[in-house]
């Protein structure tokens, strides 16, 4: 029985549904999340791909921290208080499944987001917008804010660097540049997109083009043809997320 075989087929049926629920802002990705690695993880291992491998533990992490975010976020509040008093419950908690992509499998946040912009309503307007300035940057897409870019930048330049360090000093790895570069900037793209931020997509996209090649070289070619397909979804996943920004933008201009 060839494991390494049976290892990269599941690991791209897990992909493909991951990579779905990605590009529909589903929060059942983060559940996909906690199964994958342990399939890649075992991969990687027979791969001798040891810093990818040890990513694995992170993303188990990052799937029940990105969880818990995107899980107890307030939905987005109604664009006024008026136009909330008109549509009901119903229709709020309607609007909210819409604008999350994919989120309706949650109705208990639905139904709880529908009561809060309820009490908001009947305070007032003011206290209306009131709930929805305080809303987390979680709760909706949006642009990685340019004060994070020398953080971010330098979380995985010490990454990369801690890595190498490891790889080439305590393994036989074979590609420790490479794996330490793919291993960094995930880790930077998985706290993008717990934060929902677009450029999550790019940063994902680099990794891909990267891995590809290095996933070939180690001869795991089906899951280099899975980050192949990774990379044509990073790219529509880049641009729908920036229009359901802008659409949330210009609603609440409205």
């Amino acid at each position: 029985m060839d494991w390494k075989l049976i290892l990269q087929i599941a690991g791209v049926m897990l992909g493909l549904l991951y990579l779905w629920l990605e590009y529909r802002a589903d929060i059942r990705l983060w559940i996909v999340g906690l199964v994958m690695p342990l399939v890649h993880g075992a991969l990687y291992y027979k791969a001798g791909l040891y810093a990818d491998c040890s990513m694995q533990v992170y993303y188990v992490l990052a799937g029940l921290y990105g969880w818990l975010v995107w899980r107890n976020a307030p939905r987005k509040k109604p664009k006024t208080a008026r136009n909330a008093a008109a549509a009901g419950p119903t229709d709020q908690t309607a609007g909210s499944e819409a604008l999350a992509g994919g989120h309706n499998s949650q109705p208990d946040r639905n139904t709880t987001a529908g009561h809060s912009d309820q009490t908001a309503c009947n305070a007032g307007p003011e206290a209306a917008q009131t709930a929805r300035s305080a809303e987390p940057a979680a709760v909706r897409i949006g642009h990685t804010p340019l004060r994070y870019a020398a953080g971010l930048i330098a979380v995985y330049a010490a990454a990369h660097a801690g890595i190498y360090f490891l790889l080439s000093r305590f393994t036989n790895s074979t590609v420790p540049f490479w794996d330490a570069m793919t291993t960094a900037a995930s880790i930077v793209a998985m706290w993008m997109l717990s934060r929902k931020y677009i450029e999550q997509w790019l940063v994902w996209l680099a990794v891909d083009l990267t891995t590809i090649g290095l996933y070939l070289y180690k001869g795991i070619p089906l899951t280099a043809g899975l980050y192949a397909l990774y990379s044509a979804l990073a790219v529509a996943g880049y641009l729908r997320w920036r229009k359901l920004a802008a659409q949330e933008t210009t609603g609440a201009a409205k």
